[in-house]
């Protein structure tokens, strides 16, 4: 009997430490408040501030490294989350959240290892729908797409109505090339809200339609002359991510009383699979006396950030009547959530002259489901478009915007317009590009 009231005190005295020690390290409540309210930046200065104030609260620690770690400075985030699981070894919230920072640092290999040990230690962790969660996106983060098939399936067989889950495995299914099952999953995760899953719907629906048929009516208006153009172009899906196409485009230019025209024909190709694209066209306008006699390139494109960032370099070799150029074009294309980032620099090596250098930079936002904005600018010495300079060789800016719609994923009308502002010395000429398309999918 003196054993077990020696036992019982010998607990109560544990319990009355560890209730001390963890009064002693308070959390951060407006840290948390602002970082569960996305506002990262302004919840690490309040941790930050909590942490002057106490600088061995755990909580503070917790809080700094969800912080950061949501600003993607994961060395930093890591550090914060190894010291609180030395204080707190045993704490599975802490050990799924340094999981997660690992996988998002691109360690794959070590957030694996680190998980199973977690689930060994803990198993009931997986009885949490994060942590649940967390074990399917390592497969989902490391593109193993049947694993993460598979695993999303089991998982929404216990959490049905996980909308992120369902998104998730509808993008798995994509890149597995079953645009089906995408396409139900994403409309079902649409359904229950994520404005997300309605987007990659609709574009899976496109990725897989086996035609694509577009025509673009356009006006110039500069000083020289204006010019009517009409175009039309169609793409098949050959097989997979293959596509093969024609376009074709006639340009009518007032030249004194009477007009030119220019007759244009362009075969374009391109090709995609994970984590790399190709594409390429050769235009031949035999005749062409104020457009491109010869408009060839080629561009390969890779995959430096999942769903994120993309390295594209473009060849090009414009050729008209009386001159001509070899372009170099590096650009990075970046996308955060519904917002695409595109920046493109241009190294025109005219024939018989000297280098010139050009940027364009653009922004395309999503606004709602179908409709897109756009809006550009950019400038430099020449080349940056299909259009020679018009007041010389040196010097011109260059402002766009446009506008997308797509009633249903089968139909795509767009506005957009384009104003170069080129200047050479005293000579000054202003370029209005204005084009109308219309885009059927099949």
């Amino acid at each position: 009997m003196a054993r077990v009231r020696r036992s019982m005190l010998a607990a109560t005295v544990a319990i009355s430490v560890f209730a001390v020690d963890f009064a002693a390290h308070a959390s951060c409540p407006a840290a948390r408040a602002l970082r569960v309210t996305g506002r990262a930046a302004a919840a690490e200065a309040a941790a930050r501030a909590c942490l002057a104030d106490d600088a061995e609260d755990v909580e503070t620690w917790v809080e700094l490294s969800r912080a950061v770690g949501y600003q993607r400075r994961f060395d930093e985030a890591l550090h914060w989350a190894d010291r609180s699981l030395e204080r707190y070894p045993g704490d599975a919230d802490i050990a799924v959240w340094r999981v997660r920072l690992l996988a998002w640092s691109g360690r794959l290999p070590v957030a694996h290892a680190a998980f199973a040990a977690l689930v060994a230690r803990s198993p009931a962790a997986l009885d949490d729908p994060e942590t649940a969660m967390l074990q399917v996106d390592l497969d989902f983060w490391g593109r193993d797409w049947v694993a993460a098939t598979d695993g999303f399936t089991a998982y929404l067989a216990r959490f049905p109505d996980d909308a992120e889950a369902l998104r998730k495995r509808g993008l798995a299914w994509r890149e597995r090339g079953d645009g089906a099952r995408a396409v139900a999953d994403l409309e079902r995760s649409c359904s229950l809200g994520d404005r997300t899953s309605c987007l990659a719907a609709d574009d899976v629906e496109r990725r897989d339609a086996r035609v694509s048929v577009r025509l673009e009516p356009g006006f110039v208006h500069e000083a020289l002359a204006d010019e009517v153009s009409t175009r039309l172009e169609a793409l098949v899906r050959v097989a997979g991510e293959l596509q093969l196409g024609l376009a074709g485009e006639v340009r009518l230019r007032g030249a004194g009383a009477g007009f030119a025209e220019d007759t244009l024909s362009t075969f374009l190709a391109s090709w995609r699979t994970t984590g790399f694209a190709l594409a390429g066209a050769v235009g031949i306008g035999p005749g062409a006396e104020f457009s491109p006699r010869l408009n060839t390139w080629i561009e390969p494109s890779l995959e430096l950030l999942s769903d994120r960032l993309w390295a594209h370099l473009r060849l090009w070799r414009l050729s008209f009547a009386d001159a001509g150029a070899y372009i170099v074009s590096p650009a990075l294309d970046a996308t955060f959530g519904p917002v695409n980032v595109e920046l493109r620099y241009f190294l025109a090596l005219e024939d018989g002259g000297d280098a010139t250098h050009s940027v364009v930079a653009r922004v395309r936002w999503a606004v709602a489901r179908g409709l897109e904005l756009e809006l550009g600018g950019g400038g430099g010495d020449a080349t940056d478009s299909l259009s020679q300079p018009t007041a010389g060789p040196r010097g011109h800016g260059l402002v766009m915007a446009g506008v997308t719609w797509e009633p249903v994923w089968r139909h795509a009308v767009g506005l957009h317009y384009a104003l170069r502002l080129e200047r050479a010395g005293a000579r000054a000429a202003d370029r209005h590009e204005l084009a109308l398309s219309y885009r059927v999918l099949f």
